[in-house]
């Protein structure tokens, strides 16, 4: 039988700082909503990766992408001063609305091509066409990001919720189709390098649960613990009469 690490030990709830980011000052790029992206650990610093938007009338768009540093997962958490790290692309690209939902990689770890330096962050975004998933590089977890040039990498993929790499094989995981109240079920697509070919998997899906009503899944983040892979997901239900 497969070891379960995470029922012999548990989760600990550690009481604050709380919250640990709140959103900027009002006509700040990020004053009006925040919301966690992906947490990524380089060397003896961690990197909160948020997407955000400021006011309607300042800021008309959807959300860009900031990030914030911290010496521990506790923090306290320094936003960036180069923020937002990710921005729209320009007029009448794919990705000219909004870009969000990133999730952050580092060549050297998951057994990636360890000769080279390069960070990568595929993230969702949004323009004419339709929500797809993108793709960047950078030499800094900071950035600055090049934007892929084949972008977009995987079309019509919903909102981007983690990326992870086993055996020498890349698996992205995402929320698709995105309903009307901004939530849906689970995907899937793999590929053996980061910017693809992405194949999308026509298997079983991460289905909302059957039971306590119509309960629609919101977020997912994958990650692999040795032997054990844990995939944590959020979901919301029916409000009760």
């Amino acid at each position: 039988m497969q070891k379960n690490v995470f029922a012999e030990k548990g989760f600990i709830h550690v009481m604050g700082p709380s919250p640990a980011i709140v959103p900027g000052e009002k006509d700040a790029w990020d004053g009006r909503i925040l919301e966690c992206c992906d947490i990524f650990k380089d060397e003896d610093t961690y990197y909160w990766y948020y997407h955000a938007r400021g006011d309607r009338e300042l800021y008309p768009k959807g959300y860009r992408v900031g990030v914030a540093t911290a010496p521990t997962p506790l923090g306290p958490w320094t936003r960036y001063e180069g923020n937002p790290i990710l921005d729209y692309g320009p007029a009448e690209s794919w990705d000219e609305d909004s870009v969000d939902c990133v999730c952050v990689m580092r060549e050297g770890a998951y057994d990636l091509r360890p000769e080279t330096d390069v960070y990568y962050i595929w993230y969702s975004a949004e323009g004419p066409t339709g929500r797809h998933i993108g793709l960047a590089t950078a030499s800094s977890p900071l950035g600055p990001w090049k934007k892929y040039e084949g972008n977009p990498v995987v079309e019509d993929f919903g909102y981007l919720g983690s990326v992870v790499k086993l055996n020498r094989r890349f698996y992205m995981y995402t929320q698709y189709p995105v309903e009307v109240t901004d939530q849906g079920p689970f995907c899937v697509a793999t590929a053996d390098a980061p910017e693809g070919p992405w194949t999308k998997y026509d298997g079983i899906r991460f289905s909302p649960p059957a039971t306590g009503g119509p309960g629609t899944t919101v977020a997912i983040r994958r990650q692999v613990y040795a032997t054990t892979t844990a995939c944590f997901t959020g979901s919301t239900g029916a409000p009760r009469p």
